[in-house]
């Protein structure tokens, strides 16, 4: 036998409740096992010391002392205060219907749907993905494409002993580089805040504006802060009319913030475009090689090189030509505030506006009350089912109540 089997049934060895085979047992695994000879030996001492102990008589006394207390207790939850008596006897009730009334609301809400007769907005967003979509059309090459490109192999590709031996020389050359620097490619980036007096006035203008130039509108939103309206553009116009964009958007109003960035990409282009060209020569000369290969296995070889090599460029010209977007479109982010009413001069409102404005307001609360009247019907009738099985368990649960748990 094991010792963790041994161990476990020592108690019962000492109490004499094993077969005589177990008892043989572990009378043998003891007189060879020391761990489990000290543990018996200890289980011995702790059992002989309990059976050595005095017994303890009750006391006389006790079985009176207990009775005494529970008659206590049992008089002290009696004598409650009025409050709590009303609390037993109202509270438990308004509880139920309160969370009855509740359970039909959701019920009836989960059933019919939401809305108390407010219009969805998905319409809207619809809208606004159209438009989005339209507007990213207009862009030669959108940024997601390329930031959802691989990152680049960091290794480089160890040519065979003929690619070594044909002196072929990966570098850019002088002239590459040198016609590069010249043309810097820098990514134009400006912020306007302007504060105007009509915030819907002065975004058509924006958007005229921008059309002028041959942008387009990247994102758009409008908001409502607690001083006045705003709205938020992200403009994409050509580069060379970078600047007298930001002339004309000055014009609209008065300007509280102006900041201009310009991000030099020259040396990641150059990169870029180096490892693009060495790739494509790399690529020649993989088929020059593919074309000379005589066994199946320097075709498979080979052909598995040029696959790599046609995805890296592949992915190098994808950021080229992101390069070449954020480059040719410089970004401009304009935020209107519309300037908030002067409160110290009286200002009286249009009659005609006013008058409008009062019996839109007026119809619009008719169809609410109205909507919220037939919601409520509705979900009312949805949920009788759910409230009679609900009242049901209320009664008999409060019949149960009244019989058997307050006696």
């Amino acid at each position: 036998m094991e010792c963790k089997a041994v161990q476990e049934k020592l108690s019962l060895y000492l109490d004499g409740e094993l077969s005589i085979s177990d008892i043989k047992l572990i009378d043998e695994h003891t007189k060879m096992c020391t761990a489990c000879r000290e543990e018996l030996s200890s289980l011995e001492e702790t059992v002989n010391l309990v059976r050595s102990l005095e017994p303890v008589d009750v006391p006389p006394d006790l079985k009176d002392k207990i009775m005494e207390r529970v008659k206590t207790v049992g008089d002290s939850n009696i004598a409650a205060s009025r409050w709590q008596h009303a609390w037993n006897r109202w509270g438990r009730a308004f509880s139920s219907v309160a969370a009855i009334l509740v359970a039909a609301v959701l019920i009836g809400k989960a059933v019919s749907g939401p809305g108390f007769g407010l219009k969805s907005q998905a319409p809207a967003a619809d809208e606004a993905l159209k438009y989005a979509g339209a507007k990213s059309a207009d862009s030669a090459m959108p940024e997601e494409q390329y930031q959802a490109a691989p990152r680049l192999m960091q290794q480089p590709m160890s040519l065979n002993k003929a690619e070594a031996e044909s002196g072929w020389d990966q570098r850019p050359t002088e002239a590459d580089t040198r016609n590069l620097l010249m043309a810097r490619k820098v990514i134009q980036t400006a912020h306007l805040t302007i504060q105007v007096e009509k915030i819907d006035i002065a975004a058509d203008q924006l958007q005229q504006l921008v059309k002028e130039y041959h942008g387009f509108i990247q994102n758009s939103n409008m908001l409502r802060q607690e001083i006045g309206r705003g709205a938020h553009f992200a403009l994409r116009v050509p580069s060379p009319n970078f600047d007298e964009v930001l002339i004309q958007l000055e014009k609209l109003g008065d300007v509280q913030e102006k900041g201009t960035t310009g991000q030099d990409i020259t040396e990641e282009y150059v990169d870029v475009d180096a490892r693009c060209r060495n790739l494509s020569r790399q690529e020649e000369r993989l088929l020059t090689i593919l074309s000379q290969a005589s066994t199946v296995e320097d075709i498979l070889k080979v052909e598995e090189q040029l696959e790599r090599v046609r995805g890296e460029i592949e992915t190098l010209t994808g950021r080229l030509r992101y390069l070449d977007n954020q480059v040719e479109l410089a970004t401009i982010n304009v935020e209107l505030r519309e300037r908030p009413h002067s409160v110290t001069a009286l200002q009286f409102p249009n009659s005609k506006d006013l008058g409008a404005r009062l019996t839109q307001a007026l119809t619009s609360s008719i169809n609410l009350l109205f909507s919220l009247a037939s919601n409520a019907v509705v979900w009312i009738v949805t949920a009788l089912p759910f409230l009679a099985v609900v009242g049901i368990i209320a009664a008999v649960a409060g019949w149960l109540w009244r019989h058997f748990i307050r006696r």
